[in-house]
């Protein structure tokens, strides 16, 4: 770990993650089994397993973390979230006039899913006997993310009407053979509307998840600041540009050596030209992909360290030290073990992952003594499923 005598209050203990890749597979291999001849109705329970296994091997101080969720409630969630995702689904693909109603529809339950899904998950998490909960309104969360949702469906809206209009589509459509609708533009409006968005929604996300987390009578405080968030992706976006800029170059130089001047003077049935082809493109997909896993764990280290370190819960403080390069190497060898185990190695990679991160993590504090436990409602698991379903990443 790095050096933490500048730190505000001194060390207290260092997270360890105790699984074993063994163990886990057991777990896994029986919940893979048992949801396959359940026909899924079983991956409520596989979820519960899962998380008990991760959670009761996570250790703080010699205390280890406690999940209390329930399959059945889990279950029931899981079914809404399946109806909910079917329907978008069908909408988005088989109702291409509906596409910003649909889009704006989704927006709006984001706020409901943000809440419902961080109280479930908060209110079923517990350390020392003692819960996290989550006090935020469903009004809370549409005051907090509704203006930058609105704007976000409002440009999408204004642009693909725009575009809709223009000769750019009746030409784009009246072009033989290319299959093209005006309606498969939407999604990439859409991306690249929500883009300036995105590092103030995740701060606005963020902060609004810790402001309203409590752990016993202890409240959250998240301290980082949006321009943090932004810095990560513009360095992120120079990043990209200058590595796919050097990718470019050493295709073009590969592209020369296996016989790029055969296929530019139209020799297309030489072996060398044929190379041309195959050789640069083979090394572009390479090199992307691995570029990529390399740019997703510089990204979701920046994020990570700036949310954890962001976060004070009464007299307890987090401090994460992860480190891009180290997830970039976790994603890549990951990746490739599962791939070439035929997905047998995926519970030795979650629990390499999970090792990773817990050995750069640590928990700070003053004072244990002042917490004390508050008792919650049960809450329901719909919200939970629903953030699952659609991927959305809205916890810590």
């Amino acid at each position: 770990m790095s050096s933490t005598e500048n730190l505000p209050f001194p060390v207290w203990a260092e997270f360890k993650f105790e699984g074993t890749a063994s163990e886990y597979f057991m777990i896994w291999i029986v919940n893979v089994l048992l949801t396959i001849a359940t026909l899924g109705i079983y991956s409520a329970w596989a979820k519960v397993r899962t998380e008990s296994y991760f959670y009761g091997n996570t250790m703080v101080n010699g205390s280890s973390f406690r999940y209390t969720g329930e399959p059945l409630k889990i279950l029931k969630g899981r079914i809404y979230s399946v109806l909910v995702f079917t329907l978008f689904w069908i909408l988005f693909n088989y109702y291409p006039a509906m596409l910003i109603w649909t889009l704006l529809a989704a927006c709006l339950m984001f706020p409901f899913v943000v809440v419902a899904s961080t109280s479930f998950r908060l209110r079923n998490s517990m350390y020392r006997n003692i819960r996290f909960r989550f006090d935020a309104g469903y009004l809370d969360a549409y005051k907090t993310l509704l203006l930058p949702l609105g704007l976000i469906v409002g440009f999408t809206a204004l642009v693909y009407a725009i575009f809709s209009a223009s000769d750019m589509a009746s030409a784009m459509e009246a072009i033989e053979d290319a299959e093209f609708q005006r309606e498969d533009m939407f999604f990439s409006i859409f991306f690249l509307s929500a883009l300036p968005f995105i590092p103030y929604l995740i701060y606005l996300l963020r902060r609004f998840v810790v402001d309203h987390m409590h752990y016993g009578s202890a409240q959250g405080d998240f301290v980082a600041s949006a321009w943090d968030f932004y810095k990560v992706y513009l360095k992120l976006f120079v990043l990209s540009f200058g590595l796919m800029f050097v990718i470019g170059i050493i295709i073009a130089i590969v592209g020369a050596a296996f016989g790029l001047e055969e296929l530019a003077e139209g020799n297309v049935d030489s072996k060398a030209a044929a190379a041309a082809m195959v050789a640069p493109m083979i090394l572009m997909v390479v090199a992307i992909y691995g570029v990529g896993f390399y740019l997703l764990g510089y990204l979701n280290s920046r994020l990570t360290n700036i949310t954890f370190n962001g976060v004070e819960i009464g007299p307890l403080l987090l401090h994460s030290t992860l480190r891009g390069r180290d997830l970039g190497n976790l994603y890549l060898t990951n990746t490739i073990a599962v791939l070439f185990s035929l997905g047998l190695l995926v519970p030795w990679a979650k629990i390499r992952m999970a090792k990773y991160k817990a050995s750069r993590t640590e928990f700070l504090a003053k004072d244990m003594a002042s917490i004390e436990s508050i008792a919650q409602p049960d809450q329901s698991a719909i919200g939970e499923e629903l953030g699952d379903m659609f991927d959305l990443d809205i916890g810590l």
